[in-house]
């Protein structure tokens, strides 16, 4: 006994032209039915690719001496439409009892549903049919449209791709030419974050602000004052060297540095504070941050020391002596502090 393969010809309207242009619900199954339903769709549209498609599965189907179905999906193109498929498919194969298919479709849009006939029925074949148009350019049109599609509902991506454009069309509009200063910087933190792999300590910082936001603790308040005070601090150093010879970068950044840096430790001395209040349950990690306050501050006086010499070296270096002497005392006195401490406990 010699088994013949019965072969289906498919013809894949994903987006469900047929049914709202020509008003035939799938699947369309026979010869007959199918060529109606092309012409009902060509009047309807002689623009849709869909109407020729159906016409070349016919012929297919004529050739192969195979039975020709059109199967319809729905105009919300995805999940939706490609269940709808799926169900007119399982009825098409118990109906015709084929073993193989032969699949027409009109583009990459279609042979989304490729995998899911694949699951049902072996395909055999595989016949696009492009209808004047550029076969690259529709798919680069569904390339484009899955990318946006992604963009928008991933939230990674949507702050990628739409947050940070967002942000900077908000500066150029609001501040003008200036706002490429503001893009600038930004980009310069985001840059420096990465390069020096701080994510983590950063990510730490954002969520222990937003804590203390939810929370309504003073600690919030401080850290809104010490990030304006910063502010202020770079406006300080900003406005000093501004008088400057442009060419001289040396004694520019020397300045900024002289002129801004007790802001900048004000500013940091605030968020140490708010930190202090937000861990006031935790009396051990105290200490610990008692030495990163004095190493704040010693850093501080050794950096305005070190650059009013730089600036003006009649001042003598017993200025910078102590300076540095001063912060190994505030440094030495806290690590006492701190192991003493941990003795205790």
């Amino acid at each position: 006994m010699v088994f013949v393969m019965k072969t289906v010809v498919i013809c894949v309207d994903r987006d469900d032209d047929v049914g709202r242009k020509g008003k035939f619900r799938g699947p369309i199954i026979g010869e007959k039915n199918n060529i109606k339903a092309a012409n009902a769709l060509i009047l309807a549209d002689p623009e849709d690719a869909d109407a020729n498609t159906m016409f070349a599965a016919i012929k297919i189907a004529k050739e192969q001496k195979a039975e020709i179905v059109t199967l319809t999906g729905d105009r919300d193109v995805g999940i939706k439409s490609d269940m709808i498929i799926e169900k007119q498919l399982k009825e098409i194969i118990r109906k015709t009892k084929a073993s193989r298919a032969i699949v027409v479709t009109d583009g990459l849009e279609d042979e989304h549903v490729l995998p899911i006939i694949q699951s049902h029925i072996p395909i055999a074949s595989v016949k696009r049919v492009v209808i004047k148009q550029s076969e690259r350019l529709e798919g680069m049109y569904y390339m484009t449209k899955d990318f946006i599609k992604e963009t928008t509902e991933d939230p990674h991506f949507a702050r990628l791709f739409l947050g940070i454009p967002a942000i900077i069309i908000l500066l150029i509009a609001i501040f003008g030419s200036a706002g490429w200063r503001f893009i600038l910087i930004v980009l310069g933190i985001y840059l420096f974050i990465k390069g020096f792999k701080i994510e983590g300590a950063v990510d730490s910082i954002i969520k222990e602000i937003a804590s203390s936001f939810k929370k309504s603790k003073i600690s919030f308040f401080l850290y809104c004052v010490g990030f304006i005070v910063g502010l202020l601090g770079i406006y300080v150093g900003y406005n000093a060297v501004v008088v400057l010879a442009p060419n001289d970068i040396f004694a520019q950044v020397m300045t900024f540095i002289f002129s801004s840096v007790y802001t900048f430790f004000v500013a940091a001395f605030l968020v140490w504070i708010g930190i202090l209040l937000s861990i006031k349950a935790e009396r051990k990690l105290i200490f610990r941050h008692l030495t990163t306050l004095a190493l704040i501050f010693a850093v501080t006086i050794v950096a305005r020391s070190a650059t009013e010499l730089m600036l003006k070296p009649e001042t003598g270096i017993n200025i910078l002596i102590i300076s540095v002497v001063l912060g190994i005392i505030a440094i030495a006195i806290t690590v006492l502090i701190e192991k003493l401490q941990r003795r205790k406990n």
